[in-house]
């Protein structure tokens, strides 16, 4: 540069290497999150859509099934499925994150994901797992309600759901209970017709019809 420029004597990024740096350190942190989440993920890879009898389904798990499909192919928003045990909510929620190949994904129960949190105050790693459930390209959150109710757990589901909320990320929730019938902060959110598809999927229990 000469003399006069205002450059001249400053250290100044490669326009080369600057755009190839982001990108390798994009790809490592990718890479390490997803080595991550496949550890702690519980995700069926056994679920999928085609898998998903609808054999004798009532028109409410048929709504769901199509609601369920159409968000894997544009995930957008938020999906919450209710109802009781044995409609094939987790089938359903597991089928989408099984559709999004490429997406890193966190599919887990209430309760284990909060254990998942506990243990990161022993190992020291507590800030990189909650980043792990709040920024995941995909949450799939189950059997919410069944975790064990304390100030700490109200306040950890809150901070997971109110953080994807705020940044729209797409997620996935399952209960076996009524929305309304969730913490009033939680069930907010989840009951935000802007943000979230609410689906009930009540009938019979096919682990019942299973059996002999």
């Amino acid at each position: 540069m000469p003399l006069t420029d205002p450059r001249f004597g400053k250290l100044l990024p490669c326009p080369m290497c600057g755009p190839r740096l982001k990108r390798d350190v994009h790809e490592r942190t990718f890479s390490s999150k997803r080595e991550r989440l496949e550890r702690y993920s519980q995700l069926r890879r056994d679920r999928t859509f085609a898998g998903f009898g609808l054999g004798g389904a009532n028109n409410q798990i048929r709504a769901a099934y199509v609601a369920a499909k159409s968000f894997a192919a544009e995930p957008r928003g938020w999906l919450v499925l209710h109802g009781n045990c044995g409609t094939g909510k987790s089938h359903l929620a597991n089928a989408i994150a099984n559709a999004l190949e490429g997406w890193l994904t966190l599919s887990m129960t209430m309760p284990n994901l909060l254990d998942m949190l506990r243990s990161g105050y022993d190992n020291g790693d507590y800030n990189e797992l909650m980043d792990l459930a709040v920024t995941c390209d995909l949450l799939v959150l189950d059997d919410i309600g069944t975790e064990k109710q304390s100030d700490w757990t109200y306040e950890k589901v809150f901070q997971i759901i109110d953080d994807r909320y705020n940044a729209m990320r797409p997620s996935v929730f399952v209960t076996n209970l009524d929305p309304r019938d969730l913490d009033m902060r939680v069930s907010s959110r989840l009951l935000d017709r802007r943000v979230s598809q609410v689906l009930p999927m009540y009938g019979d229990d096919y682990r019942q019809k299973e059996r002999p």
